[in-house]
C-alpha cells in the first residue's frame, strides 16, 4: 500500500542520506484505500465529495482506482521535503472536463483534461522557491480522471521514486483482467497499457511486482502457475522501455493466506522466471523467513500480512544494496 512509512519513501531518504538525492513526494490513484488517505499518509487531504473513488473494474491504473472529479471538491498534497515543481498525471480524452490547481492556497489556474487522443498525460507546474509546498487540485467542470501527482526539486538531478503500491491488488488487476476474464483490457489508462513510451508514465526502472499473496489467498484462490504467467506478462510488457528488478513478496500467515507450501512454490517460480529473463531478483520472502518470528521483532503487524515501518525499512535497505551492486 502507498503511505508515508512505506519502503519507497524510506528508500528515498536512505539514498539521499548516502549522497544520492532522491524524492518520493507523490501519490498515484487510491492505493486501494479510497479517499481515506489520512489514516496512513497525512500529506493528502480531501475536501468535499466531488473527487471520489469509483467502485468496480475498468477505472484502475497504476496504484489503484483513478480519482473521478465530477463535482465540487478538492485534494491537497503537502510535501514534507523541499520541492520546486510538480507533475500532475491525468487521463485525458475527448470527453474529459477541466480542473484547476493552486499552490500554497494561492490563485487557481484552470487546465483542460480534454485531449484528442485518449492517454495518460502530464502537466508540469512551478511551485516557486525550494521549500515545502501544498498543491491543491480542484474540480472545475465536466468529468475528469486524476491519476496522481509527483512533487520534486527541479534545480538538481535526482531519482524520482514513484510509489505504485495498491492494497489488495492481484496480478490479474495489474494485467488488466477482471471478473475472471483471461483477456486483457485495451484502455490506455490500465496498468499494463499505460507504462509505455507513448504515455506520460514511463519510468526508467521498476522494482516489483511483489505480487502473489493476494492472488493465492482463500478469497481469490489463483494458482501459482496463473500468478507466474501474469508476472511474466507484466515484466515482458515493461521490458521494451524499462529495466526491472524483480521483488518477491514476504511471507504471510493471515487466516486467508495461502499455505507455506504454496508460497514457496510461487517463490521457486519467481526464481525460475527471473533466471529465464536474465533480470535481478530480490528475495524478500527468503530474507524475512518465518513471519511469526518477524512479528515478535516488530517487523510485521499483528495481522500476519503487512510489514511495519521497521519492516519496510528492511525492504528499503535491500533495494539500496541491490541498486549499489548493479550500478
Amino acid at each position: 500500500m502507498q503511505g508515508y512509512n512505506g519502503w519507497p519513501v524510506q528508500l528515498a531518504a536512505i539514498l539521499t542520506a548516502a549522497g544520492i538525492k532522491a524524492q518520493c513526494e507523490n501519490f498515484f490513484c487510491t492505493g486501494g484505500a479510497g479517499g481515506n488517505y489520512s489514516t496512513y499518509d497525512d500529506r493528502i487531504v480531501f475536501s468535499g465529495s466531488g473527487i471520489s473513488q469509483p467502485s468496480g473494474s475498468g477505472v484502475v491504473s497504476v496504484g489503484g482506482w483513478m480519482f473521478n472529479a465530477t463535482a465540487a471538491g478538492s485534494v491537497t498534497f503537502t510535501t514534507k521535503t523541499a520541492c520546486t515543481s510538480c507533475d500532475i498525471f491525468y487521463f485525458g480524452s475527448s470527453s474529459s472536463g477541466s480542473m484547476s490547481y493552486q499552490v500554497d492556497g494561492g490563485g487557481a489556474t484552470t487546465f483542460s483534461c480534454n485531449q484528442a487522443t485518449s492517454n495518460v498525460y502530464k502537466l508540469t507546474i512551478s511551485l516557486g522557491s525550494l521549500a515545502t509546498h501544498a498543491v491543491t487540485l480542484n474540480w472545475v467542470s465536466g468529468n475528469s480522471w486524476l491519476i496522481g501527482m509527483d512533487c520534486y526539486d527541479a534545480t538538481t538531478p535526482l531519482l524520482h521514486i514513484w510509489n505504485w503500491g495498491w492494497h489488495g491488488s492481484t496480478t490479474a488487476h495489474w494485467t488488466n483482467q477482471y471478473a475472471g476474464s483471461t483477456a486483457s483490457g485495451t484502455s490506455a489508462w490500465l496498468p499494463l497499457n499505460c507504462v509505455s513510451a507513448s504515455s506520460a508514465l514511463q519510468p526508467s526502472g521498476i522494482i516489483g511486482p511483489a505480487l502473489g499473496v493476494n492472488d493465492m489467498n482463500t478469497s481469490n484462490n489463483f494458482t501459482p502457475a496463473f500468478v507466474n504467467a501474469n508476472k511474466q506478462m507484466l515484466i515482458n510488457s515493461w521490458a521494451s522501455t524499462t529495466d526491472t528488478i524483480m521483488l518477491t513478496e514476504g511471507p504471510a500467515t493471515a487466516s486467508n493466506s495461502p499455505s507455506v507450501a504454496t508460497q514457496q512454490q510461487s517463490l521457486a517460480m519467481d526464481y525460475a522466471l527471473a533466471g529465464s529473463l536474465g533480470i535481478p531478483l530480490l528475495d524478500e520472502y527468503g530474507w524475512m523467513g518465518d513471519e511469526p518470528t518477524m512479528e515478535t521483532f516488530g517487523i510485521y503487524n499483528n495481522d500476519h500480512l503487512h510489514k511495519t515501518k521497521a519492516g519496510h525499512n528492511i525492504t528499503a535497505h535491500m533495494v539500496v544494496d541491490a541498486l549499489l551492486a548493479i550500478a
